[in-house]
């Protein structure tokens, strides 16, 4: 049975056997299969049966030259190359495969092999093969203007015969529009495409050149038909997305795009073209995503960095706008939008100085665009460098600026800047405003032509210029608004009741009459109908920082001040549209500095609002110790050029606590006299800061020098007396001195000034009653500051057992204050009470182990014990 089997089994192998091999076409049938699949254009067919053929006969060039032949049919050149050498190191006639190996070669990535690859089988190449392959030579040659091109034309006619018209117009084509360079139209191309059609190398360096020329069309044809021919091509997708991009066809070049990247997401050019698509579509955050992934695949041309500074500038990144387009700025003229636009950047980012060189050193900026030169003057004024903004000013031709609206804002400028020819140009422009029927805005333009006249002490003129407003327009709300302001500006109140009403009448919801009334609540003393009626004006406009402000005026004179707080929170909370600065600025105005840190570290404000913002965010950080931020803060907004003096003065402010003497009194250097009349508060608060840091460094002459040149007001304040009072303990003056410190003290009652006091006394010779106001300030604001280490140490050399007894009470309420502990043991070593001054001793070392003065204690008391 089992050898029955055996039988069996053999006989249906050797059956089988016989059936594949009769099922299996031969290797010449197949590559006939193939001939005729490539014939017929079924190029895939072709592919998947040379594939199978190469398994069968791997050794066999053949079936491998045809399999790249049908590769280069359908476009794909880089596999057709790979395939061609292959097929030719197994052996196969170089003439065969030159005409498709050599086109395929010109129109891969690694055509710079061509010139070699042409020497290596040169001898063996028949005149048509040999013809074709100094053409291409040529034209890659000429393209990188290497003089060897001239050789390799005179080697193709050589090769082809004086009588062919191919490689005739080919050479003619080469010499006039790669050597010469000459050609300025594209005629010769546009014939030689019609008379070789679907010749793959006359039509494609025709398609390249037509580009190049310019003529867009032209090229987009050719490169559409050769696509025809090789559909699987992928530069040609990216050609005719290029000429369609250029020709506004952007629906159809996006097409070719998204083929490409659907298959390649990574691929640099496509990418880059998407984001030029994108740009034109106004998508700017999709065109930055796509011109960054092309960067970050090897795109890096000047074009590219235009379209990435382009893109980031749009989306407010305007760091990153910089550092694309600082790598072109210098390189393109004057007109090109990237050097205009890398001003504009530069002003975005507050570096007004960069933005002010960038011009000068392009004069043709400032004369093509004044508009851009106008902003940076306006920069150059806020940072205060008015001899710059000036100089640029003058170099505007006010003829250029079009617009009425655009010559006023010139002469406003060059007024700030000092120069009174502005003032002219702001006048004519904003008489042409008013006479314009279709400005919808009117009120600067009033206003500018009031200060004019009220500030050349034509008060009589104005009034009558804004009595003829509200004659020729009585129901114009802004007319009556203007004139309120007008009357504030002359400090005349007492019409302002008047119209305001007028106001309210006209316009019932009007922000600035609401907060007109709400304030003369205040002023009435009223301060909780004062509350609720600025309320009322921020559930209408949360974003009114009158209204704000005056909301937590009254909130500060409330009973329950944080209730009324509260109320404040909750409106801005509940409004849909309060502003992430309002936020900011309530936190502020309320005094939760904590808070004014977390909302701006956590928000991105607008040019207007970065510079209050930072502001705010440095006096934060200074109020709640953390000086050396608030100092990073401040310098920032130096450097970039928005310095005011209340900055200033908070930057010296900062450096002086982070124990940064030097700093403070060369930030305190740069304020400017004579700029003292428009900013009188805080110069009288420098000369305070100076004399401050003065007087701590022992500087008493020169800090009384800087105090006796303060107002005053300011000297006879809290401050200026402390301060003054100080002076004189530091030059020997104990009466003076006294004087001053009792009169800070009493209006203070601070433990600074007490201790002042208590020194000034001391040093007058009335210890004891300096002890007693010592004592009476300790006992009413017990635990407040430490004037009681004060009065307990200086109570020690009097009554030792008195204020060992003071010092244990201290230290029963404030069990880890290890000075205290010190000073208590080191009163009771003094007394032989050694186990309790061990002991104290003993605590004090372990909060303090490294503390050399709690060492010596300690060690003093073991050595006796």
């Amino acid at each position: 049975m089992e050898n029955k089997f055996v039988r069996t089994s053999i006989a249906s192998l050797l059956s089988l056997t016989l059936l594949t091999a009769c099922g299996k076409a031969s290797v010449e049938d197949q590559l006939g299969d193939a001939q005729q699949a490539l014939q017929a254009q079924k190029y895939q067919s072709a592919i998947i049966t040379l594939k199978s053929t190469l398994q069968d006969a791997p050794d066999d060039p053949r079936p491998r030259a045809l399999l790249a032949k049908a590769y280069f049919q359908l476009g794909d050149m880089e596999s057709a190359v790979i395939t061609f050498e292959k097929a030719l190191e197994q052996g196969a006639d170089i003439n065969g495969v030159a005409k498709e190996y050599f086109l395929a070669l010109y129109s891969s990535p690694e055509s710079g092999q061509f010139v070699s690859t042409l020497e290596k089988y040169k001898d063996s190449l028949n005149p048509q093969a040999l013809a074709t392959g100094e053409l291409i030579a040529a034209i890659l040659t000429a393209r990188r203007g290497d003089s060897s091109s001239k050789d390799h034309i005179a080697a193709a006619k050589a090769a082809a015969g004086a009588g062919d018209g191919r490689t005739n117009d080919l050479s003619d084509i080469i010499d006039v529009y790669l050597i010469q360079r000459t050609a300025s139209d594209t005629k010769m191309l546009n014939a030689a495409v019609e008379k070789h059609p679907n010749d793959w190398l006359v039509q494609s360096l025709a398609a390249e050149l037509q580009y190049a020329l310019g003529d867009l069309q032209a090229s987009l044809t050719n490169y559409e038909a050769l696509l025809e021919q090789k559909p699987q091509f992928q530069r040609l997708h990216l050609n005719i997305a290029e000429a369609q991009i250029r020709l506004n066809k952007l629906d159809e070049a996006k097409k070719h795009v998204n083929y490409i990247l659907k298959r390649y997401p990574n691929q640099p050019v496509a990418n880059q073209q998407l984001a030029v698509i994108e740009i034109a579509a106004k998508d700017f955050a999709s065109a930055n995503k796509h011109i960054e992934l092309a960067m970050n695949n090897g795109m890096a041309s000047p074009f590219t960095s235009y379209i990435a500074g382009l893109t980031h500038f749009r989306l407010g990144n305007y760091e990153q706008a910089l550092q694309n387009l600082s790598k072109i700025v210098n390189a393109v003229p004057a007109t090109h939008p990237a050097k205009q636009m890398f001003v504009a950047a530069k002003l975005q980012a507050g570096a007004s100085q960069d933005a002010y060189a960038m011009l000068q050193r392009n004069p043709e900026l400032v004369a093509n665009n004044t508009g851009l030169a106008a902003a940076t003057s306006k920069a150059l004024l806020g940072s205060g460098d008015r001899d710059k903004a000036k100089q640029l000013l003058s170099q505007i031709d006010s003829s250029k600026v079009t617009s009425d609206a655009g010559k006023q804002q010139l002469g406003l400028f060059k007024v700030m800047s000092g120069d009174i020819s502005g003032m002219a140009l702001v006048e004519e422009a904003s008489n042409a405003l008013l006479a314009d029927a279709s400005a919808a805005d009117t009120k600067q333009s009033k206003l500018l032509l009031l200060s004019m006249k009220t500030s050349s002490g034509e008060t009589d003129a104005a009034r009558a210029m804004l009595n003829k407003w509200i004659a020729d327009e009585p129901d114009n709300v802004e007319n009556y608004v203007i004139a309120a302001e007008f009357e504030k500006f002359q400090q005349n109140y007492k019409g302002l009741d008047a119209i305001y009403s007028k106001i309210a009448e006209l316009d019932p919801d009007n922000i600035a009459a609401k907060n007109y009334n709400a304030s003369k609540a205040i002023g009435q003393g009223n301060y909780s109908k004062a509350l609720t009626l600025f309320l009322d004006n921020l559930k209408q406009n949360p974003n009114s920082a009158d209204a704000l402000e005056g909301a937590y005026q009254a909130a500060a004179k409330a009973k329950d001040e944080s209730a009324a707080q509260a109320q404040i929170n909750d409106v801005l909370k509940n409004a849909t549209d309060t502003s992430t600065f309002t936020t900011l600025y309530s936190q502020f105005l309320a005094g939760n500095y904590s808070q004014v840190i977390k909302v701006a570290e956590a928000s991105t404000f607008n040019a207007r609002e970065t510079p209050p913002a930072n502001y705010m965010l440095s006096t934060a950080y200074l109020q709640t110790g953390q000086a050396n931020k608030a100092i990073n803060v401040l310098q920032k907004i130096v450097s970039s050029g928005m310095t005011t003096p209340q900055v200033l003065l908070n930057l010296a402010k900062a450096q002086a606590v982070a124990q940064k003497p030097r700093q403070a009194l060369e930030t305190l250097a740069m304020f400017n006299e004579s700029g003292s009349a428009s900013n009188a508060e805080i110069y009288e608060e420098v000369r305070l800061l100076k004399a401050s840091i003065l007087m701590d460094q022992n500087n008493y002459a020169n800090a009384l020098q800087e105090l006796n040149a303060a107002s005053e007001q300011v000297k006879a304040s809290p401050q200026g007396q402390l301060l003054l009072g100080r002076g004189y303990l530091g030059t020997g003056k104990a009466n003076e001195a006294v004087n001053a410190l009792q009169q800070a003290y009493s209006a203070s009652e601070s433990g600074v000034a007490v201790q002042y006091l208590f020194e000034a006394l001391k040093a007058d010779g009335k210890t004891d009653q300096g002890l007693k106001i010592l004592k009476q300030h300790m006992e009413k604001y017990p635990d407040k500051d430490n004037t009681n280490m004060l009065y307990i140490s200086e109570l020690a050399s009097q009554n030792p057992t008195e204020a060992i007894r003071y010092y244990e009470d201290l230290l029963s309420k404030q069990p880890e204050n290890w000075v205290a502990m010190n000073n208590v043991a080191w009163l009771l070593y003094e007394q032989n009470s050694l186990e309790k001054a061990h002991s104290w001793i003993k605590k004090a070392a372990k909060l303090k182990p490294r503390n050399q003065g709690i060492l010596d204690t300690k060690a003093k008391i073991e050595a006796k014990m």
